[in-house]
């Protein structure tokens, strides 16, 4: 009698063990809304300021086998940036790298063995940005957060109050003139 068994053998704490696959499946996840963004010919442009992208996706079972997403971010004022991706480790171990110059240059990046990926560098204004997160050996699916903060802009100029000054009492609004 011919039986095919297939199996994962894992070694957990010196303990050899033979697990079935099942217990190993990836969790199925759809293509996010930046698709296709991936390489740095076709990122996906966030523009600029700050940004919070939620739920994005990568995997090799992610839609059509995603292994790389890219996205292009322009600083609006020279100064600090910093791009922060988070995610659940235990899916995927994703990277994160900074390049200027259409995605050739390197500038910095992030690896590390946390639920976190976090790089920081110095902007000028009006510099375009290309992010790249990948998963660090191209396995596992995973969902995860983009979250861009920096360089601080300019506060808006306040106007001087006029002669007139609003105040409320009591849920009435009385107009009171500024003496000169």
């Amino acid at each position: 009698m011919n039986r095919d068994f297939q199996f994962v053998v894992a070694t957990i704490l010196g303990c050899l063990l033979f697990l079935a696959p099942e217990a190993f499946a990836l969790p199925v996840l759809a293509d996010d809304p930046f698709e296709t963004n991936d390489t740095a010919g076709t990122a996906y442009d966030l523009g600029t300021g700050e940004i919070w992208e939620m739920s994005l996706t990568l995997g090799p079972d992610v839609g059509d086998g995603d292994l790389t997403d890219f996205y292009i971010w322009t600083a609006t004022a020279d100064g600090s940036f910093t791009i922060d991706i988070t995610f659940l480790h235990a899916s995927a171990n994703l990277n994160l790298i900074l390049f200027s110059d259409e995605g050739i240059t390197k500038l910095v990046s992030g690896n590390s063995a946390t639920d976190n990926e976090s790089v920081s560098w110095i902007s000028s204004a009006g510099e375009d940005y290309w992010i790249l997160v990948l998963p660090f050996i191209g396995i596992g699916n995973a969902e995860y957060d983009l979250h861009i903060t920096g360089p601080a802009t300019a506060a808006p100029t306040v106007p001087e109050p006029s002669a007139a000054l609003l105040f409320l009492v009591g849920g009435a609004v009385l107009m009171k003139r500024r003496p000169r």
